[in-house]
């Protein structure tokens, strides 16, 4: 570390009354300084040197904390106090920046019958806020600091098994948490996030709602993250919103999500000026990979595609192997027409899979097909035209190499249907008979169905989706009744139905961002109206 990390921990100030205490002050500051030399967290003056410097103060020192700062050269200090409430002793400790005086944190009060005992979760304590400084700030796993330095090793191995997508490992340690310290709680939102992303929306819910019930408990940051998980887990866009951007802060993935808030709202501008808050030299900025979609996306919804490819380029610099990133220049290109390059980049494609399998996005037909669905939303009707028929042929030939993939003949099906073969209506009614709460088959049977001119198909399949509960749907099933109700040139309602939708949670949907309202064919009938105009403008 260099000297910016560099900390002196002070003896500790001896306010019971009994001068055989004084010791005391100073054997917690060597056992302080030593688990910080044992668990490599900054730079920390050595013990005897901090003895040799706090002997030499001298009576006149004035503060011995901001004397001992100056004379170590230390910008951190770590300080406190040791007293008596009958024959428990109480120890409390703060971490201070030397040069702004702002307060780093404060460790819980340590009480003990036993003064070895308090000196040792004394020096946990301590040890678990600096490494939480060091190395996360205060971020979604850890919005206030573990109690002990074995809590601080789950909450990180955590959160890596959490970015890497290993969410069975992640549990596993969030869990052990609960166990070390059944009384900690800001783990409780990534614990959360991981139960969203694993489909468990009612596990997730339940178990923010228990985490926030006592907020007398909580630390303004834990309850402002706890809430924000839980408006996500809710489908509350706008107060998802709000409390990210209460948080405030550089971490990278706080600012994530509050960019990421803000692109759900449809607040591009914002989402780009928070980007820019990012500490890009934290190690989190280097493998959160979603980060580096942000300023794509915003760019994109601004209709601003140069400046889209050179954010998906630098994306793609960083992660060259995710076809999720690829698409993110794939769009731009596709909206400026340049078949030339989206050549190139669909050579890219054919070479790659995604960080995580999401069929039938997470392949290259799919992205074949976006390409194709961008060419015609911009007035490039024949090349998207013969960029549609390319994801077909993919995705035949694909069938053909892996017959028994179970994903791929939807996602055929579905390239079929945008490239205008209306004949596969029969195989999504098959298949919603079969599975009636796939909310997707029930869908695409409804705008089948409107396009081929049967309004009583379409209207059955809007009734079955609007009989559908909407907890934790994040407003599907609204989405794909706006497109029904376009299709039956019922414009009105379809508006309707759209902006229910997105109050419902439909921005937290994958592949259903504001950025996809301006291709999506089914939505084509509302491109000339106004209001549609009105809606998918940024703020």
């Amino acid at each position: 570390m260099e000297g910016g990390d560099r900390i002196v921990v002070v003896p500790f100030e001896n306010r019971t009354g009994d001068p055989a205490l004084d010791e005391a002050g100073h054997m917690l500051a060597e056992w302080v300084t030593q688990g910080l030399h044992r668990e490599e967290i900054g730079n920390a003056v050595p013990a005897a040197s901090v003895a040799r410097m706090f002997g030499a103060l001298g009576e006149g020192a004035g503060d011995p904390v901001a004397a001992m700062a100056d004379a170590a050269g230390a910008n951190i200090t770590v300080s406190g106090a040791i007293r008596m409430q009958g024959d428990t002793v109480v120890v409390s400790s703060e971490i201070v920046n030397a040069q702004t005086g702002i307060v780093i944190g404060v460790t819980e009060q340590v009480r003990s019958t036993e003064l070895s005992q308090a000196i040792s979760l004394t020096t946990q304590r301590i040890q678990g806020l600096l490494a939480t400084h060091f190395n996360f700030g205060e971020t979604f796993f850890t919005m206030s600091p573990p109690p002990n330095m074995e809590v601080y090793h789950e909450l990180s191995a955590g959160r890596e098994a959490f970015y890497r997508g290993d969410f069975a490992e992640a549990t596993a340690r969030f869990e052990r948490i609960t166990e070390l310290a059944p009384d900690y709680r800001s783990h409780r939102a990534g614990a959360a996030a991981v139960q969203f992303w694993t489909g468990d929306y009612a596990g997730a819910e339940s178990a923010l709602l228990s985490a926030l019930a006592d907020p007398g408990r909580l630390t303004s940051n834990e309850r402002l993250g706890l809430e924000y998980m839980l408006a996500t887990v809710q489908g509350d866009l706008e107060t998802e919103y709000r409390t990210a951007a209460a948080q405030g802060g550089s971490d990278p993935f706080r600012v994530y999500g509050h960019a990421l808030a803000a692109v759900r709202t449809n607040r591009a501008t914002e989402a780009l000026a928070v980007f820019e808050s990012v500490d890009f030299d934290s190690p989190l900025a280097q493998v959160n990979a979603p980060l580096w979609g942000i300023p794509p996306v915003a760019y994109h919804a601004l209709g601003d595609y140069p400046q889209n490819l050179i954010a998906a380029r630098e994306a793609l610099a960083r992660y060259p192997t995710d076809l999720g990133v690829l698409n993110l220049a794939i769009a731009p290109a596709a909206a400026m027409g340049d078949t030339e390059l989206l050549d190139s980049l669909l050579s890219e494609a054919l070479d790659m899979r995604g960080a995580f399998e999401v069929p039938p996005t997470d392949t290259p037909g799919w992205s074949i097909l976006l390409a194709g669905l961008e060419l015609s939303a911009h007035g490039h009707e024949r090349a998207g035209a013969d960029m549609l028929a390319r994801s077909v042929a993919w995705y035949k030939e694909e069938l053909s190499r892996r017959p028994d993939d179970p994903a791929l003949p939807f996602a055929s099906a579905v390239a079929r249907y945008y490239s205008g073969d209306l004949d596969v209506l029969p195989l999504f009614r098959d298949w919603s008979q079969a599975a009636p709460d796939n909310i997707d088959y029930v869908g695409f049977v409804g705008v089948l169905s409107a396009r081929q001119g049967d309004d009583r198909g379409a209207a059955s399949a809007d009734a079955r989706l609007a009989e559908l509960d909407d907890a934790y749907r994040f407003g599907q099933h609204t989405r794909w009744r706006a497109r029904i109700a376009a299709l039956r040139n019922d414009l009105d309602r379809s508006m309707i139905l759209l902006e229910e939708s997105f109050s419902q949670g439909m921005s937290l949907h994958f592949g259903q961002q504001w950025g996809w309202l301006h291709i999506d064919p089914d939505l084509a009938p509302l491109r000339d109206s106004e209001s549609f105009r009105a809606f998918i403008a940024p703020r």
